[in-house]
């Protein structure tokens, strides 16, 4: 049973079109990690799509390139990890979270999330049904003999904080 990290990129993306920035970039881990790739292909896709490019950020240029970015900019952290050191970039240049930059992250890692004022919006995953699911598919491998499948779980929901309010 896995994740589907191209099903919470898309619902962060369609959060973060729906401020209407006037860019767009991903700060991923800067590993090779198939869900960080995954999240990163499904955001440009979503991005293109609306007719934004997207651009891809790493830790080491973060400040630099937070400052030159046309704002607001949205942009979507790899996991709240991520997304938190998106946030301490940007208040580090001086830069006003969310009128300038609009940050979400994915896991709803409330240790991040919420350690913030305002707090960093997330993509919560459906870990608790995964973990139904999982046993489900235990007790039938266990009762049929079936063979073992690839399953995916997605997000559950998206939790709105501070990070993408757009009202005035």
């Amino acid at each position: 049973l896995l994740h589907d990290s191209a099903a919470s990129a898309a619902l962060a993306v369609k959060d973060l079109l729906r401020c209407k920035c006037k860019s767009y970039a991903y700060l991923g881990t800067g590993k090779n990690m198939h869900w960080n790739k995954a999240r990163l292909k499904r955001f440009k896709s979503d991005t293109a799509a609306a007719g934004q490019t997207l651009v891809t950020l790493a830790l080491a240029s973060l400040e630099e390139k937070l400052r030159d970015l046309p704002k607001p900019c949205g942009i979507l952290g790899a996991n709240d990890y991520c997304a938190m050191e998106a946030y301490n970039a940007a208040t580090k240049v001086g830069l006003s979270v969310p009128d300038e930059v609009r940050i979400v992250g994915i896991d709803n890692d409330e240790a991040y999330c919420e350690a913030v004022k305002p707090g960093i919006t997330s993509v919560e995953p459906d870990f608790e049904g995964a973990g139904w699911r999982m046993a489900q598919m235990l007790a039938e491998e266990i009762d049929n003999g079936t063979s073992v499948r690839t399953e995916y779980y997605g997000p559950l929901r998206i939790v709105r904080r501070g990070s993408t309010d757009t009202t005035p």
